[in-house]
């Protein structure tokens, strides 16, 4: 049995949504019954066609849910339209006493084995290729949403091993890169820790700053344009005490590009 979660979580969206559907398609087909000259009044044609579609709407539910317990992959269409071969009979036969007791019950009237074999019988005349299409039009309109939800689904999984596996590169980029950039900033203090003391100390504060940066966005994956920058400007300051004129950097940044988020390093 490959049992799935409901298309739509929320119950209450859910029965909803049919109650509106199923409500317009009973309004439609009232409409037109009234249109085309139906001798009966417009109460009891609408009454009619209210009834049918509602009852439809019950069983469309039914079916569905049987469907999603089927013994088949969500996948294999053709395997689980067999299993309707069998169902759509019983559907419609229960839809046809369903109409018949509600008629009924709305009417006042006594519910008889007779009336019921007289309603069967009627449709088997006339109405029963009728039933069997809306049978078999719920059936292709709910696995038609079914494969769109599978596909988004699909996407979303899609999107969010993409952005696990960039993740992993930037982590793997991260720890490659720590260790080299620390080993050049310290390279860069101690060739001035015995002639400069000072300027070394200065560039221990900056290393210092630099690591307490490092550590602050440990956890993002992302940072502004702006503050990178400010990363960068302090380790170039390192760098530019061991260089001294033989380096020398500047940034061209549009302004509105400051604000821009960039991978974190």
């Amino acid at each position: 049995m490959y049992d799935r979660p409901p298309l739509i979580a929320n119950p209450w969206k859910r029965w909803l949504a049919g109650f509106a559907f199923w409500t317009v398609v009973g309004l439609f087909f009232a409409t037109k019954s009234s249109i085309q000259g139906e001798p009966a009044g417009p109460m009891e044609v609408f009454e009619r066609s209210m009834v049918q579609w509602y009852l439809w709407g019950l069983l469309a539910a039914l079916v569905v849910r049987i469907d999603r317990r089927l013994p088949a992959p969500p996948e294999a269409l053709l395997q689980r339209a067999l299993w309707h071969l069998p169902l759509s009979p019983v559907i419609v036969f229960l839809h046809i006493c369903g109409t018949v007791a509600a008629s009924a019950l709305l009417n006042g009237q006594a519910l008889s084995f007779g009336t019921l074999e007289a309603a069967v019988a009627n449709a088997a005349r006339g109405g029963l290729h009728w039933q069997m299409l809306v049978y078999w039009m719920i059936v292709g309109v709910y696995y038609a949403y079914d494969y769109h939800v599978r596909l988004q689904q699909r996407h979303l999984r899609n999107s969010e091993l993409e952005r696990l596996l960039a993740e992993s590169r930037l982590h793997n980029l991260r720890s490659q890169l720590h260790p080299h950039f620390l080993f050049n900033a310290l390279n860069a203090i101690s060739s001035h820790v015995e002639r400069e003391p000072r300027l070394a100390r200065r560039m221990l504060e900056q290393l210092g700053d630099l690591l307490r940066l490092s550590l602050d966005h440990a956890e993002d994956q992302e940072i502004s344009l702006d503050e990178e920058i400010a990363f960068l400007e302090r380790y170039l300051s390192i760098q530019k005490a061991r260089f001294e004129e033989r380096l020398e950097v500047r940034f061209d940044v549009y302004s509105d590009a400051r604000q821009g988020l960039v991978p974190t390093f």
